[in-house]
């Protein structure tokens, strides 16, 4: 079961208001809610690229474990191939990997999952991919 993207609206404010003030300097752009899918998307403008963060809550961290392979292919279908580079020496939540576009060596993002909370961060490098990654893994510390 999708958790509506309605009741992760404090989640969502935390989200940006953390990247916001301790983030690398980026400018939140827009928030995107997709109510057939439970996608939550949001962007920031980061000097001359974009950081776009994908996120989708469950109602059970069991069930967002058994979706996120899910997420991930659906992801791909929609044009996002994501090859796996390796993991994070620390790590972000229960389960992650570091992704780079094989056609685009501008987009390299963390893709992880975090209690019931499964996130997909697109970034120009690692590096800022990795301080999104935190600061989000942060804030569902705290719901």
């Amino acid at each position: 079961m999708i958790v509506p993207a309605q009741q992760n609206s404090s989640l969502s404010e935390r989200i940006i208001t953390a990247v916001d003030k301790k983030g690398p300097g980026c400018k939140f752009q827009k928030k995107r809610e997709t109510s057939s899918n439970g996608y939550v998307t949001y962007s920031w403008k980061c000097k001359s690229a974009w950081v776009r963060v994908i996120t989708r809550g469950y109602a059970s961290s069991a069930e967002a474990a058994g979706a996120f392979d899910t997420m991930a292919y659906d992801l791909q279908v929609h044009g996002l191939n994501m090859r796996v580079i390796g993991k994070d020496v620390q790590s972000l939540g229960d389960e992650h990997y570091l992704w780079e576009e094989p056609s685009n060596e501008k987009l390299k993002g963390i893709y992880f999952r975090k209690n019931n909370m499964v996130i997909n961060v697109m970034a120009p490098s690692i590096e800022t991919a990795r301080v999104f990654a935190r600061l989000i893994a942060n804030e569902i510390s705290v719901s």
